[in-house]
């Protein structure tokens, strides 16, 4: 593995994501300048997923035929055992 390599993979974290409403949730991560990941997340449900550390998480609620950006999140935030460290 390069030292390139490395770098990069430590700028990156697990993270995950969870639907604590009623509704269901659209979500949408960059995972890096010109890509993104984007997923349906229905109640209760987790969405485990890869990102940059400094990515942002943006949540959007279904209102009729439109999507209505609800939460920005930090994926540092989201990262899984993030918790455990503080």
């Amino acid at each position: 593995m390069s030292v390139t390599e490395v770098t990069k993979a430590s700028q990156r974290c697990l993270c995950r994501y969870r639907n604590v409403e009623r509704n269901v949730r659209v979500v949408r991560a960059s995972n890096s300048k010109n890509s993104y990941i984007e997923r349906t997340v229905y109640p209760q449900q987790y969405f485990v997923f890869w990102a940059d550390r400094d990515a942002t998480l943006e949540v959007y609620s279904s209102v009729s035929a439109h999507l209505l950006l609800e939460d920005r999140i930090s994926c540092d935030r989201l990262e899984v055992g993030a918790s455990d460290r503080d």
